[in-house]
C-alpha cells in the first residue's frame, strides 16, 4: 500500500489505540459493499445526484482512513455527477471499483495485525462512549485544535 495509506492508519492506531482503530476500520469495511453498490445502482438508473452522493459517501470515509487515491477517484466522480455528466461518471466507477478492492484487502490485513497486537489507547486521546458506540476525535493538525 501506498506510504499516505500506512502513514494515516498508524497514526490512527497510535492516537486512537487498536481497540478505536478496529472498530472504525470495521465499520468501514462492513459499509462499503453497500456505498459501491448504491453508486453502481444510481448509475445504471441515471441518477446523477444520487451517484454524487454515493460517492461523496465513499470519498469522505476513505479520506479519513487515508485513502487517497480512493477518495481523489470518488471525487471526479462525484463532480461529473454534479455536472450531470453520467457518461464520465459511470466511466471511473470501475476504478473506484478497484481502488476499493485494493484498499479494503490492505485493510483487512491492518485489521488482522491490529487484533494480534492490540494497543491500549494513550492518555492524550479523545474517545467518548456513546451507548455501544464510540465517538473520536482524532486530529493531528495544531492549527485546526480547539
Amino acid at each position: 500500500m501506498r506510504e499516505r495509506e500506512r502513514d494515516a492508519f498508524e497514526r490512527l492506531t497510535r492516537l486512537g489505540g487498536a481497540e478505536l482503530a478496529t472498530e472504525l476500520v470495521g465499520l468501514y469495511l462492513e459499509d462499503l459493499p453497500g456505498r459501491l453498490a448504491r453508486a453502481r445502482d444510481a448509475a445504471e438508473a441515471g441518477d446523477a445526484p444520487a451517484l454524487a452522493r454515493a460517492a461523496h459517501s465513499i470519498k469522505s470515509s476513505s479520506a479519513q482512513l487515508g485513502a487517497h487515491a480512493l477518495a481523489a477517484a470518488c471525487e471526479a466522480i462525484e463532480a461529473a455527477a454534479d455536472d450531470g455528466d453520467l457518461v464520465h461518471a459511470s466511466a471511473r466507477l470501475p476504478d473506484v471499483e478497484n481502488e476499493a478492492r485494493t484498499f479494503s484487502d490492505w485493510l483487512s490485513a491492518q485489521l488482522a495485525s491490529l487484533r494480534l497486537a492490540a494497543v491500549p489507547a494513550p492518555s492524550g486521546s479523545t474517545v467518548a462512549k456513546v451507548g455501544a458506540r464510540r465517538i473520536a476525535v482524532v486530529e493531528d493538525n495544531v492549527d485546526n485544535r480547539l
